[in-house]
């Protein structure tokens, strides 16, 4: 038996209905999408993903729209569906017969897709959701950039967020204020560290109670801390 013996049409029948058995089972969500972008199959998951549980007939388009007006399915961040639209054709056949990317969804799930083009140029659709593993990722990432002590920015985070600003301050300026806690190594000498430590965490919750939303403000060293903010915000 030759290696492509087993899908040749004759025998199609044979693995066809398993083949849409699985995926109407799958956890993963699963869409096909004919040479006219129109939805040919969509299992319950990705129905439910993408269009809230809605039946019928959509095209992409038609899909996205649905989303957007329903608040279901794809963030679209533009606030434009119809630029969203419009930008995601300029690429949809064009970035090669295989494409990974991940999006995020209206509900706070994200999902990891896999489109594939294929040879007659319908696309499969294959979503595994990875919001677990988003989560995840911001815990670390945020224990990364996090002091312990006070909970605020750490010197690694304030120093991202600077860098930053200073490439963009030709069109956003912003102010920068750097603090020492004066006579803080006699607290220390005379009272322990856990009264310094206590009175670093006390004037870090003062701080960023004062600034509110507005600003960044983190720890950078021992009791040297820093803060950002627009030119325009008052402190």
């Amino acid at each position: 038996m030759r290696p492509d013996d087993d899908f040749a049409p004759s025998r199609q029948g044979d693995w066809l209905a398993p083949l849409l058995q699985g995926w109407a089972n799958s956890q993963q969500a699963v869409g096909l999408f004919d040479e006219q972008d129109r939805l040919q199959y969509a299992n319950a998951v990705y129905r439910e993903v993408f269009l809230g549980g809605q039946e019928g007939s959509f095209t992409l388009s038609d899909l996205l729209r649905y989303g957007f007006k329903s608040r279901t399915g794809t963030v679209i961040e533009c606030g434009d569906v119809e630029a969203f639209i419009t930008d995601l054709y300029t690429r949809r056949r064009k970035a090669g017969p295989h494409q990974a990317f991940e999006t995020d969804l209206m509900d706070g799930r994200w999902f990891f897709m896999n489109q594939t083009v294929l040879p007659n140029g319908w696309i499969l659709i294959v979503g595994t959701d990875i919001t677990a593993l988003k989560h995840n990722e911001k815990t670390l990432r945020q224990a990364a950039e996090t002091d312990p002590l006070t909970g605020q920015a750490n010197r690694r985070r304030m120093f991202g967020l600077l860098d930053r600003a200073l490439a963009g301050m030709a069109t956003e300026p912003f102010c920068l204020a750097l603090v020492d806690i004066d006579r803080f190594k006699g607290i220390n000498d005379r009272f322990g560290h856990p009264a310094g430590d206590a009175v670093l965490k006390h004037f870090a919750d003062l701080v960023r109670h004062r600034l509110g939303n507005a600003g960044s403000f983190g720890r950078i060293g021992g009791e040297e801390l820093e803060s950002m903010r627009s030119c325009g915000a008052a402190w």
